[in-house]
């Protein structure tokens, strides 16, 4: 039974540790009044839609509506203000969303989401109608937009736009996306390569800043890619390293032979002697005898000195190196 309570509190006691999800309101704004009522619901809807989908819970703007009623921000639609709507409904953030669309034209063009908490920070993001192709389609980039640049602390931003659109995207060689493109990604110095079937490549030198935004638009022209593909660059760059694979003598070819040497020493040397002075009678009384022992010691004499110059002579211990861009592999062989 104690056992029971004890595990009983320890689980009482982590559950306020658990990590809780975001909430959020919803709250259209004003701008371009010309987008018709329903098009701006669509994509109100479209972006709680997003955002449930990511894991936050949303007040509807509905809901948000009436409890700021009374409030003097209740008519607020701008970033400026948004803070304060936060607060006073308790939630992690407001998303403002806002339909837009060319001058003196109902066909919305854009979507954009702004993401603003209690501490005035806030996050945009865009989704292009246009390119995209619906409303939901551009709620959902903007949302993910927003949201990279709410959870990005470590990362800057990368925004590729092409003409035609649909291009992929590719950054050191790998495979990031389509245009209208965007990403957080690591700081520092970026190759991207914008491709699309029937058209030539264009390739960019960037350099990414730490929460900053990069952005390259490129124009493509029909043609061949001169630009080689991902596998294509890593197939080169395999043979590129492999010529940087060098084969040396290992040094333990000449710590071998000088061990094998100072081993063979006495042993020639005392089995010689017995040799040269078998049948001597020594001062005790004594006679030499040359037997197998002697023949022991002399053969393993011969055979340690016999091995020493083989690994001095023919180095049968090699090394190699290989060196690539990501790291270097070294290991030893032999040949006997």
């Amino acid at each position: 039974m104690m056992r029971f309570v004890l595990a009983l509190l320890v689980v009482t006691s982590a559950l306020p540790s658990i990590a809780k999800a975001d909430t959020a309101a919803v709250i259209g704004t004003t701008q371009a009044p010309q987008i018709p009522e329903a098009i701006r619901t669509e994509a109100i809807d479209a972006v709680s839609r997003a955002l449930a989908t990511d894991g936050v819970t949303v007040m509807s703007a509905r809901d948000a509506q009436l409890r700021m009623l009374g409030d003097p921000a209740q008519s607020c639609t701008e970033v400026t203000c948004a803070d304060q709507i936060a607060r006073h409904l308790g939630v992690d953030f407001v998303a403002l969303v806002t339909v837009w669309a060319r001058r003196d034209q109902s066909t919305p063009s854009s979507v954009t989401v702004t993401l603003v908490n209690a501490e005035s920070h806030s996050f945009g993001g865009e989704g292009d109608v246009e390119h995209l192709g619906s409303i939901l389609d551009a709620a959902d980039a903007a949302v993910f937009e927003a949201r990279q640049r709410q959870s990005a602390g470590t990362l800057g931003f990368l925004r590729v736009r092409s003409t035609p659109s649909g291009a992929s995207v590719e950054s050191d060689g790998e495979t990031l996306g389509q245009t209208p493109f965007f990403r957080g990604i690591a700081p520092g110095h970026h190759r991207v390569v914008v491709r699309r079937d029937g058209y030539a490549a264009e390739q960019r030198d960037i350099d990414v800043a730490l929460h900053q935004e990069t952005a390259v638009d490129v124009t493509l022209t029909e043609g061949n890619s001169g630009a080689p593909t991902p596998a294509e660059a890593a197939d080169a760059a395999r043979v590129v390293n492999a010529e940087h694979r060098e084969s040396r003598v290992s040094p333990w070819n000449y710590v071998i032979a000088g061990g094998l040497a100072v081993a063979a020493v006495p042993m020639l040397v005392s089995s010689l002697s017995t040799l040269a002075t078998n049948g001597d009678v020594l001062d005790d009384g004594s006679q030499v005898h040359f037997g197998a022992q002697s023949g022991v010691l002399l053969g393993l004499g011969i055979a340690a000195l016999g091995t020493a110059t083989y690994f001095l002579l023919a180095h049968p211990l090699q090394y190699d190196l290989m060196v690539t861009n990501t790291g270097a592999t070294f290991g030893v062989r032999g040949s006997f």
